[in-house]
């Protein structure tokens, strides 16, 4: 094996070992787990060894409960031996270890996730012991972090932290330096989930040169509308390229959802004035629909009246109910120019212009005046607004 390629594997494993480490201390900011003990070591009771054996981490939830981590960036069976001798002697020292994962990196060839899918079938189907509860990606540990952490609380507030979190994910992946080294062909270890920031690149064009890049999920940097609510936009990324020029780009980031969803909550006169202010029959039909708050109330005659009117703005709603387009704020920050979709089952994301994305879902299946959104009121807001919902894909 030559030097370079040596070097390359090194290199390999301490980028793999770095993002496992930041992903774990994100999860700590977060609250779903209470300690970390990264490069964790034990020895048994009675031997002069107390650090003989070895784990990338240990984790342990509000609950008590602790899983060990081990981290690699190449499938080797001889490395998982030595580690799965470890982990068999650490669950013997501490029973309140309850699983254990070897964590492999985002991003690698398929050839390789292929490996350790394969051998992780084999223990998983009885064909070989082994201490490991499971072979996972970076982005499965993650997710199952935040599922054990999150087990026990509301759906309301499970729906909240989740959407957070992921913006705060989209976020702090955009600007991490070794995604940026990585996208700028400066080195070939990807940091924290590297192929979101990759697919990301790749759909909004970004140039591989960037100087710095800078993305908040922040809610007081992006800032609030003129109307005091918040904007579309949850994620804002500012690059700078070498030689100077800045680009600014806009991110809606949505969780898949099976079922609708409340997307947008306006008054009637609100929709009228964004969709066309002039245009007082649709006003008033608005109006009525919001005073009704019913399909059924709003009658038959009415609702198709409203279909009929609202037909040639149907775009032009759809935009601004996903991107917040031809609303107030600010364009350049606070209209989501991309949206990204990111399903948990199946770890994957979409990432789409949202101009796109809106074509889309209006040539699907309708919803309410031949729009693609379901029509209702809020909450003990009837007769005050109007709030939309929608299916999430």
């Amino acid at each position: 094996m030559s030097g370079d390629s040596n070097k390359e594997k090194a290199e390999s494993g301490v980028s793999t070992k770095t993002s496992l480490k930041d992903l774990l201390d994100q999860c700590k900011g977060r609250k779903y787990i209470v300690s970390i003990e990264h490069d964790y070591s034990v020895g048994r009771e009675g031997f002069g060894d107390k650090g003989q054996f070895k784990a990338k981490a240990l984790i342990q939830f509000y609950s008590g409960e602790k899983w060990l981590l081990y981290t690699t960036s190449s499938f080797r069976s001889d490395r998982f031996k030595g580690n799965e001798w470890d982990a068999s002697n650490i669950l013997e020292i501490d029973k309140k270890i309850t699983s254990v994962y070897m964590v492999y990196a985002d991003g690698l060839k398929q050839e390789e996730k292929i490996e350790f899918e394969r051998y992780s079938k084999k223990c998983n189907n009885g064909n070989l012991y082994t201490p490991f509860t499971d072979i996972v990606s970076q982005e499965k540990i993650v997710d199952m972090i935040e599922e054990r952490a999150l087990e026990n609380k509301s759906e309301g507030f499970i729906k909240t932290t989740k959407g957070n979190t992921f913006e705060d994910r989209v976020a702090k992946t955009l600007e991490n330096k070794q995604n940026i080294e990585k996208w700028n062909k400066q080195s070939n270890n990807g940091g924290i989930h590297y192929p979101l920031f990759e697919k990301i690149a790749i759909t909004i064009g970004l140039k591989q040169c960037i100087k710095t890049a800078k993305a908040t999920s922040d809610k007081k940097e992006i800032g609030k509308l003129p109307t005091g609510g918040n904007p579309k936009t949850d994620v804002l990324l500012t690059v700078e390229y070498e030689g100077g020029k800045n680009e600014v780009f806009t991110f809606s980031c949505k969780r898949s959802e099976s079922k609708n969803v409340t997307v947008h909550e306006y008054k009637a006169d609100d929709f009228a004035d964004v969709l066309n202010k002039d245009d007082e029959k649709l006003r008033n039909l608005l109006k009525g629909f919001q005073d009704s708050g019913s399909l059924s109330e709003f009658g038959k005659e009415n609702c198709k009246a409203l279909e009929e009117v609202i037909k040639p703005y149907n775009l032009r709603l759809t935009e601004w109910v996903i991107g917040g387009f031809h609303g107030g704020g600010d364009p350049n920050t606070q209209w989501a120019k991309y949206l990204i979709v990111y399903t948990g089952s199946d770890e994957t994301v979409k990432v789409i212009k949202t101009e796109d994305y809106c074509k889309n879902i209006i040539s699907g299946d309708p919803g309410n005046f031949g729009t693609p959104f379901k029509w209702t009121y809020p909450s003990k807001k009837r007769g005050k607004s109007i709030q939309l919902k929608t299916k999430i894909d």
